[in-house]
């Protein structure tokens, strides 16, 4: 199958899910050229260029949600099939994942089974403390490199974990992570 990927989330997200080899256009923000490799580059992630993405004879462009929205309609002038995503949640994202294996044609459970282990979402509502968190008060803010926070795929989970290391380090996380 030939993607094009117009998001980092998504680009890492597939080849989290094994389907690096597939992808065949990405997004100047795709930096991660270990993964990604000398894919061709199909403009930004905010204006990725339709001419360049048509030409590549595509079987799949996946989308980042809203941002792409207006690329929709001339996708379908050029019968470009396109699945769009736009998780926001952990499990939207996990959710996404097996999505993506299966429009894929792949199994993708081996890869997200395991995450899902790693953090039972619903666990994430009822810890203590997130109503009362004091961390700007106390000046005790950290930094977490965007590749982790800013982009919804598989690094989601890393975030979860991080986050937990770093609100209750007293605590044994290994009832929230696997």
């Amino acid at each position: 199958m030939r993607i094009i990927s117009l998001a980092p989330s998504i680009t890492e997200t597939l080849i989290f899910l094994g389907l690096g080899e597939d992808i065949v256009g990405v997004t100047e923000q795709c930096n991660d050229r270990l993964a990604v490799g000398d894919k061709m580059i199909i403009g930004s992630f905010v204006k990725p260029d339709v001419s360049k993405i048509v030409s590549a004879k595509p079987d799949l462009v996946i989308t980042a949600g809203r941002i792409h929205g207006r690329l929709l309609e001339e996708f379908g002038r050029h019968d470009v099939r396109v699945s769009v995503f736009g998780s926001r949640s952990v499990s939207g994202i996990l959710d996404t994942m097996e999505e993506l294996g299966s429009i894929c044609g792949r199994a993708v459970g081996p890869q997200v089974n395991p995450l899902r282990e790693r953090v039972n979402v619903e666990d994430m509502y009822s810890w203590d403390g997130w109503q009362g968190i004091s961390a700007i008060r106390e000046r005790s803010v950290y930094a977490i490199p965007c590749q982790t926070i800013c982009r919804p795929g598989p690094k989601a989970v890393d975030l979860v974990e991080r986050l937990a290391q770093i609100l209750y380090p007293d605590k044994n996380p290994s009832r929230w992570i696997g």
